[in-house]
């Protein structure tokens, strides 16, 4: 009997000490505590973000490493000097710190990105990446806004790595003439992505949009082959023109020049005319 009691005792302290380790490890972990995304579109198709990132690090991070999204430009990091890599297409900001990266840290990054536009059949899509997918912790909340040119119609759409087109589930977002906001209300994995679409009328954007549609290709091979037409065209009828005044020069000289060794060819019509008068 007094062995049972020694034992259940000793099961009890286990369970106890299991219990007090658990937030022990749960806490030893990285995580984004706060991410938020403002997106600022303009009338070309281009957009400057802003992303202001709060990290709980576990223990020291030598560096640490900050995401963007593709072909990201004008890039600053408030405060801090950075490598720039690329993975995947990806861009990444590489962080160090003499003394390490330790506790809660706030990041601030701004940057633009181009040719999120594209346009066919006088429909224009606006793809606007919001989280890039190789942040390394998850993300306990996140919150967005998007600044449009203009009002708009429609209703944007998106859509995440790990949730697809479900993740709207799990998102309130409110549109309100040009402005668009919202709020995930899960926690997001390590390694998520996210995205938004918009379709809007032709003429919504306008300018140059550096991702090339299908409708702005076609146009462009027309003007290419055009190009090519016209020049064809000029360089055949040069011949035919440097011919023809090869011809009239001929029928000028006459036949005393000719004798006396002039040639033709190389006479310009006024002479032809001048020697022919003298002849006379």
């Amino acid at each position: 009997m007094e062995k049972t009691k020694r034992l259940i005792t000793l099961l009890l302290a286990v369970l106890c000490a299991l219990a007090l380790c658990v937030p022990a490890f749960a806490a030893d972990v990285t995580v984004i505590t706060d991410m938020k995304t403002d997106c600022l579109v303009d009338a070309s198709g281009s957009c400057q973000i802003t992303q202001t990132v709060t990290i709980d690090i576990a223990g020291t991070e030598d560096t640490i490493e900050l995401p963007l999204a593709a072909n990201a430009k004008k890039i600053s990091v408030a405060g801090y000097k950075y490598k720039k890599t690329t993975q995947d297409g990806y861009t990444v900001l590489v962080l160090s710190s003499n003394g390490g990266f330790s506790g809660s840290r706030t990041f601030t990054i701004l940057y633009t990105i181009s040719g999120l536009v594209t346009e066919q059949d006088k429909i224009q899509t606006l793809t606007l990446p919001l989280l890039a997918p190789k942040w390394n912790w998850a993300i306990n909340n996140y919150d967005f806004t998007i600044s449009l040119p203009a009002a708009f119609e429609s209703y944007p759409a998106f859509t995440s790595g790990y949730y697809g087109d479900v993740i709207e589930d799990y998102m309130s977002f409110t549109v309100r003439e040009g402005m668009i906001g919202g709020t995930i209300t899960t926690a997001l994995r390590d390694h998520e992505s996210l995205s938004m679409t918009l379709t809007v009328g032709e003429g919504y954007f306008a300018g140059k949009y550096a991702r090339w549609s299908s409708g702005w290709v076609e146009t462009a091979l027309v003007m290419v082959f055009s190009a090519l037409a016209l020049l064809y065209w000029a360089l055949s009828v040069q011949p035919r023109n440097a011919a023809g005044r090869r011809a009239a020069v001929r029928s000028a000289v006459p036949a005393c020049g000719r004798r006396a060794g002039l040639q033709h060819a190389d006479l310009p019509l006024g002479s032809a005319r001048i020697s022919h008068d003298r002849d006379g």
